[in-house]
């Protein structure tokens, strides 16, 4: 989607206040996704979560060159993008979440160990 069509539906959302998708619309999208793709090829889930990292990465970079605004709706799109390609992984590696969070907590702990000791 180009980024004024992108811009244009954002608005109109936030404007009416429309209502999220649910947890259980997005699971459903997100499996009728991934019996797609592994009817298909599955390797192309891996492919577009690269190509979705790549992007956010190249707008992180236009951001840091000056070239966008930090707070844009480009940056958001990425970001929404990667969440999602996050969210097909996780769904079709069958990813145990309450592992998941425990590895983030126990990163977010060591995070916060190097900030209490000067060291980031």
């Amino acid at each position: 989607m180009n980024i004024y069509a992108l811009k244009s539906r954002l608005e109109a959302k936030m404007k009416h206040k429309d209502k999220h998708l649910s947890r259980e619309e997005r699971d459903s999208i997100h499996r009728a996704y991934i019996k797609y793709h592994k009817q298909h090829n599955e390797d192309v889930i891996y492919s577009i979560a690269m190509e979705e990292l790549a992007e956010l990465t190249q707008q992180l970079s236009k951001i840091l060159r000056g070239k966008e605004q930090f707070n844009n709706v480009a940056l958001l799109e990425e970001m929404a993008d990667v969440e999602i390609c996050m969210d097909n992984l996780k769904m079709l590696m069958n990813t145990d979440n309450e592992q998941l969070e425990y590895i983030k907590d126990i990163k977010m702990q060591r995070i916060s160990e190097k900030i209490e000791k000067g060291e980031l």
